[in-house]
């Protein structure tokens, strides 16, 4: 007599780790769900991100995001070892996004009066007037120093 084993799975799910908050421009905010279901496992954010757990774990697969303006972020269907499954329930983490610009480069070396710069950086203003007189502030105060 033969004796075989059979691992039966709870139903595929993915649920949200990481809950809502409001960030400042520019930082970063670790990005989770929890899966259940047979591995492997991927779940397709609404931004294009991708969470993948090669193993079934009690732990959430994690990623970094940099989210540039307030975003909702949902699960598509997803991806088990089964299959595609469809994400029944809808849940969603918002990620709010304060007011501000960011720097990303400047030139190495000193800045001198009357130099012309060329500044890489991103703003979270949909009105690029407000940008523009964050921009400004920002310049004034910079040669106050």
């Amino acid at each position: 007599m033969r004796v075989y084993y059979v691992a039966i799975r709870a139903k595929p799910t993915v649920e949200f780790t990481t809950e809502s908050r409001t960030i400042s421009l520019g930082q970063n905010v670790d990005m989770g769900v929890k899966f259940q279901g047979q591995p492997p496992l991927s779940a397709l954010l609404s931004d294009g991100t991708v969470l993948r757990s090669d193993y079934y774990s009690d732990y959430p697969a994690l990623t970094t995001i940099r989210p540039g303006r307030t975003t909702t972020y949902t699960v598509q269907p997803f991806q088990t070892g089964c299959g595609s499954v469809p994400v029944k329930t809808a849940s969603s983490v918002v990620i709010t996004v304060g007011p501000g610009i960011t720097i990303d480069s400047v030139i190495q070396g000193p800045i001198c009066e009357g130099l012309t710069l060329r500044i890489a950086g991103q703003s979270s203003e949909s009105n690029i007037a407000a940008t523009n007189r964050k921009w400004r502030y920002y310049a004034r105060y910079v040669s106050r120093r």
